[in-house]
């Protein structure tokens, strides 16, 4: 199928195999801005997106039909149009992606009615719609050509939008806001994957990002939980890697993670008739909005995230934004959770987090939501690993998790690294990754000590309120943590929804003090036993606990 400009010249080819699921173009064809013709214009032209759906609005119609290949195309196909055909009526006939996040076929049609003063004709199915009945085609497939040419006349007695600009022009494109309907956000994973939109998780080497990713990847195949203990209905990811094998890497942190690999897709490059290219948004986005589509996907992993960009100086606010937009419009086209992976800069610890992204500050800008994988030092120099959210413009943009590495067989021969998610911590980015130096409350440890004590002594409290009343005595709240599993205490989950609780699980830690000496000496009780002094203490108190010691 000839892919031509307004002016008649043809910059591309589009091959459609015989039962439709693969199209490709040529290599180094251009398809923007660019359309396939059908019929000659009599006052009417109709524009479809594909040549299916453009050949049954021709038969049932009579009208000449243009076909702009994608939804995303569509406005540019209109604007190039209205300027070679000023006096013709347009009907943008949409595709109804009733059952894809934000309808994208829908508001990129009114979107390119808006731009030329179209009218919008959509196809009306009745009460016998399938579940993939979405454009024209279907609809002559199953009502016919009377069902078909109904919805194009009763498009034609509507009052055309009014135009942007004048033909040829340049002009803006004002929405009146009694047009625009509010929506809520589509989560896959509530305030950390948002459906349509473009996301970064950014890390130091060492950090397991690619493992998260994949861990989210698995989580959303089969089905399964997400960190928090919500549950995500099972759904297709694409992971996109320029750095790591799909055999010897990939697949096997994925079977770790309990991944339905038959819902797993790995973008390996593209095919255009001749040897593989490795896969650019800019120019291949369009392929892969359709298989985003085909293939039902719900989330696209990029990883790195620059590697999909294209040739661009990554330092440069304007030329970033400009190369990150291809990504976040196929989030938007196709209702796809894109996660990006992105390094943080070396040498950037103890600045704002999300200043430590690599490159230019767009990055962080241009995506929705910004995660960060992160490993520090706690008080007594033990390794901690937090998954956290360093922005959110669509939802809170605090919190996280704690996380660890686990090397597990994921088949018979061949191991890998998994995800164990630990317990949710509260608190902006800066505060969560803090070393425990940076927190300075001028209290002793003895006080801390005492606070813990006090505030568990009547059992398990909730994550939430226990950081709360640390907070508000002036006690940092990394430290508060350290020193609690240093006396024992430990965080568990009430059931699958319910709050992580703080307390002395299992064995209850008992401190004696000596009233001439400033050190205490620690050692465990169980559950059962009281402050009896037949039990022996560890450590250098003796063989039985002395006259004068307390019990706490």
């Amino acid at each position: 199928m000839p892919v031509r400009d307004a002016t008649g010249a043809m910059h591309s080819l589009q091959f459609i195999n015989a039962d439709g699921t693969q199209k490709v173009f040529m290599r180094h064809g251009y398809v923007s801005g660019c359309y396939h013709s059908i019929g000659t214009p009599d006052g009417v032209l109709l524009l479809a997106e594909g040549l299916a759906t453009g050949a049954s609005l021709h038969e049932a119609t009579g009208h000449a039909v243009a076909v702009a290949f994608n939804a995303g195309n569509l406005e540019a196909v209109a604007s190039a149009l209205r300027s070679k055909y000023p006096e013709l009526r347009f009907v943008i006939c949409a595709d109804d992606d009733h059952r894809t996040t934000g309808n994208p076929g829908l508001t990129k049609a009114k979107s390119a009615a808006l731009a030329v003063g179209g009218v919008v004709a959509v196809p009306e199915f009745g009460p016998d719609r399938g579940e993939k009945d979405t454009d024209f085609n279907d609809l002559m497939r199953q009502r016919g050509a009377d069902a078909v040419r109904a919805c194009v006349d009763k498009a034609l007695a509507t009052r055309p939008a009014e135009r942007a600009a004048s033909p040829g022009g340049r002009g803006l494109i004002l929405l009146n806001g009694e047009d625009v309907k509010p929506e809520p956000i589509q989560w896959l994973w509530k305030d950390w994957l948002a459906a349509g939109k473009l996301h970064i998780l950014a890390g130091a080497p060492v950090t397991g990002k690619t493992t998260i990713a994949m861990q989210l990847a698995a989580t959303l195949s089969f089905g399964g939980c997400w960190p928090d203990g919500s549950r995500v209905a099972a759904g297709t990811a694409v992971i996109a890697s320029y750095e790591d094998d799909p055999g010897d890497t990939l697949a096997p942190r994925l079977l770790a993670a309990g991944a339905d690999m038959g819902r797993i897709r790995f973008l390996s490059g593209v095919w255009d008739g001749t040897p593989r290219k490795v896969f650019n948004a800019r120019d291949d986005g369009a392929l892969l909005v359709d298989k985003i589509r085909d293939n039902g996907v719900r989330l696209l992993i990029v990883d790195p995230i620059i590697s999909a960009l294209g040739a661009f100086d990554s330092h440069r606010n304007a030329e970033t934004r400009l190369a990150l937009q291809p990504l976040a419009d196929i989030a938007a086209e196709t209702g796809v959770a894109i996660l990006g992976i992105a390094h943080f800069s070396k040498g950037t610890a103890g600045r704002d987090p999300l200043e430590r992204v690599s490159g230019s500050l767009a990055f962080g800008a241009v995506a929705r939501v910004v995660m960060g994988a992160a490993t520090k030092r706690d008080g007594e120099g033990q390794e901690e690993r937090l998954f956290v959210k360093l922005k959110s413009n669509i939802g809170p943009d605090s919190g996280g998790f704690t996380y660890s590495l686990e090397q597990t067989q994921a088949s018979p021969g061949v191991f890998a690294s998994r995800i164990l998610w630990g317990e949710t911590v509260q608190g902006s980015a800066r505060e969560l990754l803090a070393e425990p130096d940076d927190e300075d409350s001028g209290l002793s440890s003895n006080d801390t000590e005492r606070f813990v004590r006090d505030c568990l002594a009547d059992g398990p409290i909730t994550s939430n309120e226990f950081r709360k009343d640390a907070e508000g005595a002036g006690h940092g709240w990394r430290t508060v943590q350290r020193v609690a599993r240093k006396l024992g205490a430990e965080t568990r989950k009430d059931g699958m929804k319910g709050p992580w609780r703080w307390g002395f699980y299992g064995a209850t830690k008992a401190t004696i003090r000596h009233e001439d000496d400033e050190d205490d000496t620690t050692k465990c009780l169980s559950p059962s036993s009281t402050s009896s002094p037949s039990l022996s203490p560890s450590g250098s108190v003796g063989d039985c606990l002395p006259a004068d010691a307390e019990v706490i």
